[in-house]
């Protein structure tokens, strides 16, 4: 039987968020305490949660509509499961400084380390030891991190990769450490395909450098 692993980051009230997207709400709307007078007689309550949250609150799926503004680009909401699902590798590429790129030669090394090979399906998540290092510290969480470059977003696509994902941020680099180049997003195009998808934020320490 396939072993499946859980790769998500928590959602908490007033947890991580980009400085630009709503912050995670999270709260008791009713407790059982509030319920049971309601069902006295039964010795019955009920709790229920409320959850405020936008499509990039804590581990996501950036879906093809992220990047693609054509009308046909499909939402989160309409694709298909079997996407998430998938055999994976993961290599280390917590040598790369933060704010830099990983490039195909990062990955070519870091598979050859590792003694792996892509294969058509598969989901790419490389480890950076961003969440080790700066989850707790929110002025860096957001800025210290290495991304993918545009030519290694291709040479995964070309491979046949379907996911590609981090523990950081996001999967590209971070805009202020983008001043000067073409596009602060460098892995957009490949993304936009639509060919790739990207999550970013999970927690994969356990998956370094394995299939």
């Amino acid at each position: 039987m396939r072993k499946l692993i859980d790769l998500s980051q928590p959602i908490e009230n007033k947890g991580h968020a980009r400085p630009f997207h709503p912050t995670p709400v999270v709260w008791t709307h009713l407790s059982h305490e509030e319920s049971a007078p309601i069902w006295k007689k039964g010795g019955f309550s009920a709790m229920v949660k409320g959850v405020i949250v936008s499509d990039h609150s804590g581990s996501h799926t950036d879906a093809y509509t992220h990047m693609d503004t054509r009308p046909s680009a499909e939402s989160i909401d309409q694709l298909p499961l079997h996407l998430f699902f998938t055999e994976a590798v993961c290599i280390d590429c917590s040598h790369v400084p933060p704010r830099t790129f990983i490039t195909v030669n990062h990955i070519r090394e870091g598979l050859a380390k590792a003694k792996l090979e892509l294969k058509r399906g598969d989901t790419f998540l490389y480890h950076t030891n961003h969440y080790e290092r700066y989850f707790k510290d929110r002025t860096k969480w957001w800025t210290e991190f290495a991304g993918l470059d545009g030519e290694a977003m291709n040479f995964l696509a070309d491979a046949g990769v379907v996911n590609v994902g981090t523990e950081a941020f996001s999967i590209d680099n971070c805009p202020t450490g983008n001043r000067g180049r073409r596009s602060p997003w460098p892995s957009g195009p490949a993304r936009a395909a639509p060919s790739l998808l990207a999550f970013s934020r999970h927690t994969e320490p356990r998956c370094r450098a394995r299939r």
